[in-house]
């Protein structure tokens, strides 16, 4: 062991672990073992399971230690500042709060880890400077992680027990698992007004202008309308996110449902929208006032299930994360989404629209936690 190296730990470099599976089949120095949210764990070469580097230091410390990863997992896909992150991986515990982050005791507490948590082992006789690793999938009694300087693969998968209304990540080896570290949840409200949000619904036979019934319309006003009378009521929103965070834990569509007409409310369905559309700038219809029934986009349904009813004079709630991550990432342009009514005889659903100007709170809006 060289001294220099010790240097190196004090700063933020620890010893994974000392383990034939460590040495087994050693892939090249900087070679990717496995990805996660796009941020690779690497090989640290003939190095893997020391607490030397096989590539010096990086812009997060010594690569490609353990810490080293947990470093530039939280920059690059979570956009946090890691910088103060110079701990020894076994300190990470103990000095959660000051890193902005939550602890949960192994064993001790009810809340179950989730992807993105870090699972923080303690010391041991041979390392007195412990392990960390990233959370990507929690599925019945396993926890599966990536990480760096331990398993050649980069990848581990752990027990997870619930008993007594406690959760347990047993032990890996002579490693105890401390806990595990969450980011604090930080919310971001995202609430256009008019000329900057872009909502609108339509209807398949009556077209709501001055000049005629026909065909299909609707109306860019303080509404969104869902439903029908043997026709069809749908609406489309888009958000320009292109400002909001890359990465979301949680993002959450939220629309004000006010009272409606009819005979009762409509479960709905959600769809990504496939296609650009606005009907300010383009369509076949004889004004660019309203979006033309024929003129709707091209959509495919997101959503396996139809969506409960709303209830009048609350928020109605919608799970976008996977969505909104697939159109920061890259997997699918932001042309916005669509919602059809389960029901068309005489139920309907109805939200005030970017354009509602009497309670500018009760308009259509992003809710973000990161």
């Amino acid at each position: 062991m060289k001294i220099s190296g010790l240097s190196w730990l004090s700063i933020g470099c620890l010893i994974s672990v000392f383990s034939p599976e460590a040495f087994s089949q050693t892939s090249p120095c900087g070679a990717n073992l496995a990805l996660y949210r796009s941020v690779g764990a690497k090989s640290n070469g003939k190095f893997q399971g020391t607490e030397d580097s096989c590539a010096g230091r990086g812009t997060y410390g010594l690569q490609y230690q353990c810490v080293e990863y947990i470093r530039r997992f939280y920059s690059e896909a979570l956009s946090d500042n890691t910088t103060a992150w110079r701990l020894n991986a076994v300190d990470f515990y103990q000095k959660a709060s000051s890193l902005s982050l939550l602890s949960f005791e192994n064993g001790q507490t009810a809340t179950s880890p989730t992807p993105d948590d870090i699972i923080v082992f303690g010391a041991t006789a041979r390392n007195p400077y412990g392990h960390v690793a990233v959370v990507t999938q929690v599925i019945g009694n396993s926890v599966t992680c990536i990480e760096e300087n331990w398993s050649r693969t980069g990848i581990a998968v752990l027990a997870l027990s619930f008993q007594n209304g406690n959760y347990t990540i047993q032990d890996r080896g002579s490693y105890h698992i401390l806990g595990w570290l969450r980011r604090i949840p930080t919310q971001i409200v995202f609430q256009p007004g008019p000329g900057q949000g872009k909502d609108i619904w339509t209807t398949s036979v009556y077209s709501y202008a001055p000049d005629g019934n026909f065909p299909g319309g609707g109306l860019d006003n303080f509404e969104l309308v869902l439903g029908g009378w043997g026709d069809e009521y749908y609406s489309l929103l888009q958000f320009d996110i292109s400002t909001l965070p890359q990465n979301a834990r949680s993002v959450r569509l939220e629309l004000f449902s006010f009272p409606q007409r009819g005979t009762g409310t409509t479960g709905l369905y959600l769809d990504r929208i496939t296609q650009f559309w606005d009907w300010r700038t383009q369509g076949t219809g004889r004004d660019r006032l309203r979006l033309w029934w024929a003129d709707r986009p091209n959509a495919q349904q997101w959503t396996a299930q139809a969506l409960p009813a709303p209830t009048e004079g609350q928020w109605y709630s919608i799970d976008i994360t996977d969505l909104y991550n697939a159109w920061q990432n890259g997997t699918y342009p932001n042309y916005g989404l669509q919602l059809r009514p389960v029901g068309y005889w005489n139920v309907w659903a109805e939200f005030y629209s970017s354009d509602y100007l009497d309670d500018p709170s009760l308009r259509p809006k992003l809710v973000i936690e990161l």
